[in-house]
Order: structure tokens, then sequence, then C-alpha cells
């Protein structure tokens, strides 16, 4: 019978000194972004209508998705650490641009804020870099749920600093913060030690567009990275609309909604995902597959109980409960789509990844939008429901013949 991973193991994998750090460089980052969009809807709304808050959105998060590819393969060919302290470094400044900007030019404020988002799409490869460079292959699924922690922590955290800070300094002010908190990660990304391995020679002598092309087609040749993809788009598709949905129960469907029980719903999001990303390390190694097709499920069938609840006590155990599914979601997908992969294509495989994630999820946006035309929001979510768990069975399915460690990739390694 397969045994669960080590406890101490999993707890431990943060007293390594440069996990702490790239753990806490990550969580200022996120808080930062968090801070920084909450501004950035208070300051657009302040002068302009919804209208132009949609295009502002849409405007400043589509150059970090066309850039997407090439920040995975910018990070295999160089220093992951020192990728992530430049990256850092540039958002700072452009988290002021941003705040200056949108109270002289709401054109200079969306600029100034989609160059943030493309920089700061440089640090999630180099974070996985660094880590898969710092622990051993047995505690990579222990350093992916810690790092995927931050999603939690940042959620609960973020929202109530930016609304907070929004409120009692002002939207330019509030910029001010999220660029001292993203100071405070460039900082812990500069006291990260060297990762200990260069880019391949053979990998530096290859152009820059060879390595891009490489990193895009290297997909067909890693069947379990390649499926691991291929649900992120379909939950991507399925999933894209999860806030304009949460959004809608929070102030609309549920009785006695508004900004206290959006923000209670928020509240439960946060500590599921936090709790899902505890559970992930402590369930058994063997069975990383069998776990992560579950948690699509469970994530799908507690969807669509939440979508049928009528109030905050019937919604948010389902909602939970649900994050809870979903963090272990998050905390397993790196692991699972890098176990199989060379080490000297993590980025890049990390990058279209979370591009294609990225992409389909606007789409979904409209797509949700055009749904909520015709349909109420229980039917839209029920739906999404009732997709995620098709989705995790058609993977299982699929996945079940396919060969390949999951948790310590021995066939990953560059020889």
């Amino acid at each position: 019978m397969a045994q669960p991973v080590d406890a101490v193991a999993a707890l431990g994998v943060l007293g390594d000194s440069q996990v702490r750090k790239l753990w806490a460089a990550t969580l200022a980052q996120s808080l930062a972004v968090w801070i920084a969009q909450i501004a950035l809807i208070v300051g657009v709304l302040e002068h302009h209508d919804g209208s132009s808050l949609a295009w502002v959105m849409l405007a400043s998060s589509l150059p970090a998705l066309l850039a997407g590819l090439a920040a995975g393969t910018i990070v295999d060919r160089h220093d992951p650490r020192r990728v992530a302290q430049a990256a850092a470094t540039a958002g700072v400044v452009l988290l002021v641009g941003s705040g200056f900007g949108l109270a002289h030019s709401l054109g200079a404020g969306t600029a100034c804020y989609a160059l943030f988002l493309v920089v700061r799409g440089l640090s999630g490869p180099a974070s996985i870099r660094v880590l898969y460079a710092t622990v051993p292959p047995g505690q990579r699924t222990a350093g992916n749920a810690a790092i995927a922690s931050v999603s939690g922590i940042s959620t609960i955290a973020g929202a109530a600093i930016g609304g907070v800070g929004v409120a009692a300094l002002g939207v330019v002010d509030c910029f001010a913060l999220a660029a001292g908190i993203q100071g405070a990660a460039a900082v812990a990304f500069l006291l990260l030690a060297p990762p200990g391995k260069a880019p391949q020679a053979s990998e530096a002598r290859l152009g820059f567009r060879r390595s891009l092309v490489e990193g895009v087609t290297a997909v067909r040749g890693y069947p379990l990275a390649a499926s691991i993809i291929l649900i992120g788009i379909a939950w991507g598709l399925i999933g894209g609309g999860y806030d304009v949905l949460i959004g809608l129960y929070g102030t609309h469907v549920l009785r006695g909604g508004g900004g206290v029980a959006l923000g209670v719903l928020y509240a439960a999001d946060g500590i599921g995902v936090l709790a899902g990303t505890i559970l992930a390390p402590r369930l058994p190694r063997r069975h990383v597959r069998r776990s992560y097709a579950l948690a699509y499920g469970l994530q799908g069938a507690l969807w669509a109980i939440f979508a049928l609840g009528h109030n905050l006590l019937q919604a948010v155990p389902a909602l939970l409960l649900m994050r809870v599914a979903s963090g272990v979601i998050i905390a397993l997908d790196t692991t699972l789509l890098l176990a199989t992969v060379p080490e000297r294509l993590h980025g890049r495989l990390y990058a279209v990844h979370s591009t294609t994630y990225g992409t389909v999820g606007q789409v979904s946006l409209a797509i949700t939008g055009i749904l909520l035309e015709s349909a109420s929001p229980r039917t839209v979510t029920v739906a999404a429901g009732m997709a995620s768990i098709a989705a995790g069975a058609v993977w299982w399915l699929a996945i079940r013949g396919v060969s390949g460690a999951d948790t310590e990739p021995d066939a990953a390694r560059d020889g």
C-alpha cells in the first residue's frame, strides 16, 4: 500500500532558507498584484464607466498573455534567479508609473500596468526553476504546495489590504503601497543563492527563436505534461468566469447579498485553497494522478452544490470544500506537469501551460457573459460544475495508460 508523504517533510520544506525566501517573494508579489488590481478598478471607475473598465482589464492583460511563451524561453536560457530579480525590480517602477499614469491619463496608466503584468510573467517560470534546483525530487510536491499556498493567503490578505488601502490612501498612494510590497519581493529574490545549475551550453548556443519553437513543440513528446496542459485549457474554458459568478452570488443571488457577503465568499475561497495546498503533500505519492482527477470531480460536484444554495449558511460550506479541492489541484498541477520533462525545458513548458490557461480564461469570460444573457447564474454555475466533473473523468481515463513517475522524475533528468 502506498505511503503518504512524510508530514514532517511536507512542512519542513519551508525550513530551507532558500525556499522560505522564494515563498516570501512569491507572497509579496501576489499581494502587490491584488492591491494594484483593486486600485486600478477603483481608479478607473472614479472617472469612467464599467465598459471602460472592461477594456482596460483586457488591454492590460493581453500583452502578458502574448509574451507568456517568450517568458519561459528567457528563463530557460538564463539564470532564473537573476531573471526574477530584474523582473521584480522593474515591477516596482511600473507600479509607481501605473498610479501616476492613471491620475493623468487612462492610456498611460493602462500601458504601465500592462507592462507590469508582462514583467511579472517572468517570475512564475523563474520561481519554479529556482525551486526545482533547490529541493530534491522527492520534496517537489511539498515545494509546489508551499508555493501554491500563497494563492489562498493572498486572496484573503490582498483583497483586505487593497480595499482598506484604496479607501484610506487613495488610488495613487495605494499603487505606491503595492510598489513597496513589490520592492520587498525584489529584496527577497536578491537574497536568493545561485540555483546551482547554469543553462546548458547547448541551450545557450541555440537561438532564441529555435528555443521558443522547441518549447512549444516539445509538448508532443511528453504525454503527461500534454494532458495537464489540455485539462488546464478545459478548466480555463469552464472556470474562467468564476469571479463573475462569485460576484453575482455575493451581491444578487444569495439572500442578504452585498459587499459583506461577497467578502465572506472570498474569505472562504482563500481559506479553502490554503487548506487544499496543505493537504496535497500528504496524499499518497503513488496515487497523485488519482488524487488529481478526484479533486476535479469533487470541485465540480461542490461547485454545483454551491450553485443551489440560497443563503450564506448553505453556500459557504460548499464553496469552502470546493476550494479545498481546487487547492489540491493547484498544488499537484505543477508536479504532474513537469514530472517527466527534462529540466532544461521546465520554464518553457510551465509558460505554455500558464499562457494557454490564461488565454482561454479570457475567452471564458466572454462565453460566461453570453450565457448569462439567456440563462440564470444558477444554471451557468451548475453547468460549470458538471463540466468540471466530466473533465476530471476524461483526463483520468486518458492518462491511465501513460507511463512516467509523478513525484520523483528520474526520467526528467538531463543526461
